[in-house]
């Protein structure tokens, strides 16, 4: 009898084996919806996992849609000369990429812009089904999602690191949560997100590595602590696994992991699937290794009645989107330059207590 091949999922500087030691399949739990508190359910998934990861939630063709108009604007911008270099190698509706276009290649699209604005691609990102499923974890109050949209296309070897969104925003509610949406059909290395099941819990004892992740990384402010970078832990997802472990002993093989510690899960996904977590739950995605452009859209929801980070809410128009001097994330990932006055990931995880190897 032949057994299966096993597949290898790219995660940062780790090749893991899906369904290994390391890494498992990240589970739908769409029977939360067949629940008689369908609320109550997704609650109770994401207080205990830290995520609600739910498949064919959105139509597929609308999402094929949004995803045609959004390769459609960045054609449009090659077109136009506003972008220099060709994206695409041929028709830009397979989104096969050029030759050599990487980070820089591909336009910025985060934010409030025409794009993230389009009929198509907004009945995709605020599709009322969203807002129902909000109110329903929300207990009943109607949610409201930020304007600032991080719309993102991924070039061929690139990958987003190990990071939580809390860093980037908390300064309003503290039930905040995203939303992230792929624009497409994704195989494994396309660049797909991997959560950190269980990372986002703060009821550890108090000695635990994670206990004290979330009380030193997890209140970090990027703006506030002037921080140059992109504002992740780390690019390798292995150092989760030593987070108890004495810095001495990092570089040893990879050990067997206890049932209740945190473990590293992804999946291929589908257009139409949803993935929705919390601020403090770490997460990464896998590096692309196709020549196709992967697109995807965070989104982020709140309760109404809370208040909302002013740096994304549109409170007042004269006051722009977004952060204010400094592109974090995989924009900021060759910034080696350090101005004065910015701090360093760096510097932080030594007054933290997690120096870098």
């Amino acid at each position: 009898m032949l057994s299966e091949e096993s597949v290898y999922v790219q995660l940062g500087p780790r090749k893991w084996k899906l369904g290994g030691e390391c890494l498992k399949l990240l589970e739908s739990c769409n029977q939360c919806l067949e629940a008689e508190d369908v609320g109550l359910a997704l609650r109770n998934q994401l207080n205990e996992k830290g995520y609600i990861y739910l498949k064919h939630f959105l139509p597929e063709e609308d999402v094929l849609k949004a995803r045609a108009t959004v390769l459609e604007y960045i054609q449009n911008l090659n077109d136009t000369g506003v972008l220099k270099k060709s994206v695409f190698a041929s028709t830009y509706m397979d989104g096969i990429l050029s030759i050599g276009c990487d980070v820089g290649c591909i336009p910025f699209m985060e934010g409030k812009n025409p794009v993230t604005s389009h009929a198509a691609v907004l009945n995709i990102i605020e599709n009322p089904k969203l807002y129902d499923i909000f109110t329903s974890i929300f207990h009943g109050v109607h949610p409201v999602t930020f304007d600032y949209k991080w719309l993102r296309g991924m070039h061929q070897g690139g990958n987003t690191g190990c990071h939580m969104d809390r860093v980037y925003m908390n300064r309003g509610s503290s039930q905040l949560l995203t939303c992230w949406i792929p624009l497409d059909n994704l195989t494994l290395d396309m660049s797909v997100l991997a959560v950190l099941e269980g990372s986002h819990r703060i009821d550890r004892i108090d000695d635990n590595g994670y206990t004290k992740l979330q009380s030193t990384y997890a209140n970090m402010d990027v703006d506030r602590d002037q921080l140059q970078g992109t504002g992740w832990f780390t690019e390798d997802p292995m150092e989760f696994y030593y987070l108890n472990e004495m810095p001495e002993r990092k570089n040893t093989v990879e050990r067997s992991l206890t049932p209740s510690e945190p473990i590293w899960k992804t999946t291929a996904f589908s257009a139409g699937d949803i993935l929705i977590f919390t601020m403090r739950t770490i997460h990464m995605s896998s590096i692309n290794l196709t020549n196709k452009l992967r697109l995807s859209c965070d989104t982020r929801w709140q309760p109404s009645n809370e208040p909302i980070d002013p740096r994304f809410g549109q409170q007042e128009t004269s006051i722009p989107l977004g952060h204010t001097e400094l592109k974090f994330g995989l924009y900021a990932k060759n910034d080696d330059t350090i101005e004065d006055g910015k701090t360093t990931m760096e510097q932080w995880r030594n007054k933290w207590g997690f120096p870098m190897k």
